[in-house]
């Protein structure tokens, strides 16, 4: 399955100074929402800065800011009316994921903003942040003031989808990004309580991975200490299209219409397959990976 790319550079030694042309340098009054303009402010910041290795950038139609680290401390420098500033501020590394705000796909600020309230349905004081989110992975999000549903975007500038985990592909989706690569898992399913598709793994010293994709948010992994004596599985054998199926008609197999659906993919009991455990209304439904129903 594949899974979303992380970017951070993992080094923190300062990086030589980025050149800027004079053609690439924002004038005093540049809108960088218009093309090329926030990927100028960047450059000049990096100038200023010396040094490419950042936790934190942040842009709006007239400001940006860049913090990056030099040795072990953060430092930050804004760019207004065409001039690049050392700032104070509370940022502060904390060994949170390094990286090139050049790598992040910049070219157009205005329409990551317009795709962003596309999606947000809010356009009002809009706000594009690049930071870690979670894990060492590093995205760009796009805010609103007053607060709006937070817009994720992929360093190459694709949003990260919305995904509808009634459907096979959104439930492919949402596995797979779950999944992050991995050939050997002892879990994965929909989780009732956020309502997002997840991927268990075992991680080291008999912990457990759980990476958690919720509809429109990235993989976040939580770790837990826990022994289990479930055996691993290929994630490629799940069948998004069958759990579709199943999530249809359980309605009619469990008599209950409404409420919140877990199903849980696993091979508990020391079985040689994983088999599919659908749980509504207090009810449970056992079926085979091609949602042929065993018992319930």
């Amino acid at each position: 399955m594949p899974g979303l790319a992380a970017c951070a550079d993992g080094q923190a030694n300062p990086a030589a100074p980025a050149s800027v042309s004079a053609s690439a340098t924002p004038s005093p009054d540049a809108d960088l929402n218009q093309p090329g303009q926030a990927a100028a402010a960047i450059e000049a910041l990096i100038a200023a800065a010396g040094s490419a290795h950042a936790i934190k950038a942040e842009l709006d139609a007239t400001t940006a800011s860049l913090s990056v680290v030099i040795g072990q401390d953060a430092v930050t420098w804004q760019w207004r009316d065409g001039t690049a500033t050392r700032v104070e501020s509370d940022t502060a590394y904390v060994g949170q994921a390094i990286f090139d705000p050049r790598d992040f796909n910049l070219r157009s600020l205005g329409d990551l903003f317009r795709r962003a309230a596309q999606v947000a349905g809010a356009s009002q004081r809009q706000r594009l942040h690049i930071v870690e989110y979670a894990d060492g992975h590093v995205y760009m999000t796009v805010t609103t003031n007053p607060e709006s549903a937070p817009v994720f975007f992929l360093p190459d500038g694709s949003l990260v989808k919305t995904l509808d985990f009634q459907s096979a592909s959104g439930i492919a989706q949402g596995l797979a990004e779950a999944a992050a690569g991995r050939s050997h898992i002892i879990a994965a399913g929909l989780d009732a309580a956020s309502g997002g598709a997840y991927v268990e793994a075992r991680g080291v010293w008999g912990q457990i991975v759980r990476s958690l994709r919720m509809s429109q948010l990235p993989p976040r992994d939580t770790v837990r200490s826990e022994f289990t004596a479930l055996g691993e599985f290929n994630p490629h054998v799940i069948d998004a299209a069958a759990i579709s199926r199943v999530l249809a008609r359980l309605p009619s197999l469990t008599g209950h219409a409404d409420g919140a659906v877990a199903l849980a993919i696993d091979r508990r009991d020391g079985a040689d397959e994983p088999a599919m455990y659908f749980s509504a209304g207090g009810r449970e439904l056992k079926t085979t990976l091609s949602g042929v129903v065993l018992s319930g």
